[in-house]
């Protein structure tokens, strides 16, 4: 079942869903596995996630699914920087 046709069943706001569904096709087809994937697509699904699975979730679709590599944002005034998977970090 999609996420969307569990939305309409539940008679949930189907174009915030859509945009779910949207992102999930984008992080399959263009993001990288690392660190916040997994995470971002359990949120995407309709599951539960930890503080810290959620950092990571939004440091990866904050980095636009690591496409460039996995690195540092170096965006040090954003309150998540702290946390960032790969603060402090040039690799590729």
């Amino acid at each position: 079942m999609t996420v969307l046709s569990k939305a309409s069943s539940l008679g949930m706001d189907i174009d915030i869903l859509s945009d779910k569904e949207r992102m999930l096709r984008e992080v399959r087809d263009a993001g990288i596995r690392a660190q916040g994937r997994k995470e971002l697509v359990k949120y995407l699904k309709g599951g539960r996630l930890t503080r810290r699975e959620t950092i990571l979730a939004n440091c990866y679709m904050c980095m636009g699914y690591y496409s460039d590599g996995t690195q540092d944002c170096c965006i040090h005034t954003c309150p998540l920087y702290p946390f960032m998977p790969y603060a402090g970090s040039d690799s590729q």
